[in-house]
């Protein structure tokens, strides 16, 4: 017979998983307290947790603008790449082509197209936005994002809360959500939910999660519409197409490699995460610095050889079809210029600047107007202490501008700001 003591411990209920290390600064990005969110990851992170938290800092730093300090956060998370002599490049015979025109071209005839991002470039979601909308005048009509959550909801108020997606939270994403609304995409989401994979290996939770996510867009778009076209929105390896030992006991197989198996269709599939500027020149493919040196990137470019063939480079290389190269970024009144394309830059009104406090760091937001409480903002950024204000940059639109405190109060509020 087993000791009482044991017994009652085989009957108890297993103990709570550990708590999430992020969830306080979680619930402050969902409670719209971005500069709160900040403090307390910097507050972690000068306690030592940086291990835990550093990939959730780097993300609270996009959400509020500080894309050059979100850029050194996430390159600080790994050694840089050893150092080698790049010699012969596929860039050096390379013509450089306007990404978006180029990209639509490719789409044509096709039925699917995925765009990967890393989650910590809101610039991603900016490119994405511009994609759509030439997109959506050749005919496609479905958008799927990894991240959404309640698109039903998000459908009918037009706009983005935190119930839309945990990504979406970011302002330049929650531009995009409105941006694909108002060209009258149909939003789908097909995110798998799993309740747990106890003990599987980091292959099979690939496999699993991937199979589900291919299997959601086929029944939720393909068995409702068959003659959809969709646009998918995924992070990093998401649009990979190769497939490893397959059928074996090694099998690797992403969402896009999946998802062509199952619906027969051939989608085009665009990186545009790896050729681009990091923190450091140590950080960045070289193939791009040969690109940049070369003087191709005044702007988002695909790489195309003498021989037809696009350039793709780095862990991409044979395993999506076209690789986007973005430029460095260049300030715009204070803000990135890839943030500007398609924008007006808004100097802060005197009303609302001479109510800026001097001596903490706040936060400036704009809100379009008519919209929730909850609503993610259009923009944002963070001003310290004695600097002066950069400039909102804003689609033509109705605005209510304000001022927000680390504790998330609103220090001061514009209502009716028109930007033409």
């Amino acid at each position: 017979m087993l000791p009482s003591i044991l017994l009652l411990a085989l009957q108890a209920p297993p103990p709570p998983p550990p708590a999430y290390p992020g969830a306080a600064i979680d619930a402050h990005v969902r409670a719209g307290r971005y500069l709160a969110a900040l403090d307390e990851a910097e507050h972690r992170m000068l306690a030592g947790e940086d291990e835990l938290l550093l990939d959730l800092f780097g993300l609270v730093q996009s959400y509020v603008g500080l894309e050059r300090e979100t850029l050194e956060t996430f390159d600080s998370m790994g050694a840089p790449p050893p150092a080698v002599a790049l010699g012969s490049s596929p860039v050096d015979d390379a013509v450089a082509l306007d990404a978006i025109p180029a990209l639509v071209e490719a789409a044509r005839g096709r039925r699917i197209v995925i765009l990967n991002e890393s989650h910590h470039m809101p610039r991603h979601r900016a490119f994405a936005l511009e994609l759509a909308r030439a997109l959506r005048a050749e005919g496609f009509d479905t958008f799927a994002a990894e991240t959404f959550q309640d698109v039903a909801a998000t459908e009918a108020r037009g706009w983005p809360e935190p119930d839309t997606g945990y990504y979406t939270a970011e302002p330049v994403f929650g531009e995009l959500v409105r941006g694909v609304l108002a060209l009258g995409y149909r939003p789908v989401a097909y995110e798998w939910h799993p309740t747990a994979l106890p003990g599987a290996d980091a292959r099979t939770r690939i496999n699993t999660r991937e199979t589900a996510q291919a299997q959601n867009l086929l029944e939720r778009v393909f068995q409702v519409d068959p003659e959809a076209r969709l646009l998918v929105h995924v992070g990093y390896s998401h649009a990979t197409e190769d497939w490893r030992d397959p059928g074996g006991p090694g099998e690797v197989a992403w969402m896009a490699a999946r998802l062509a198996k199952l619906t027969g269709l051939d989608p085009l599939t665009i990186d545009q995460t790896v050729a681009l500027p990091r923190s450091e020149p140590v950080h960045e493919d070289p193939h791009w610095r040969r690109a940049e040196e070369r003087g191709l990137l005044d702007g988002p470019k695909l790489l195309r050889r003498p021989d037809g063939a696009w350039v793709v480079v780095g862990s991409y290389a044979g395993k999506v079809d076209l690789q986007v190269f973005h430029p460095r970024t260049r300030p715009v009144h204070g803000r990135p210029d890839w943030l500007a394309r398609g924008r007006r830059a808004v100097a802060v009104p005197s009303a609302l600047a001479q109510e800026l406090p001097g001596d903490e760091r706040v936060l400036l937001q704009a809100f379009h107007a008519g919209e929730s409480p909850r609503a993610i903002p259009a923009d944002q950024f963070v001003l310290e202490p004695g600097t002066e204000p950069a400039h909102f940059l804003l689609v033509p639109g109705e605005y209510r501008l304000a001022v927000q405190d680390a504790g998330g109060r609103v220090l001061a509020a514009l209502d009716g700001v028109r930007v033409e």
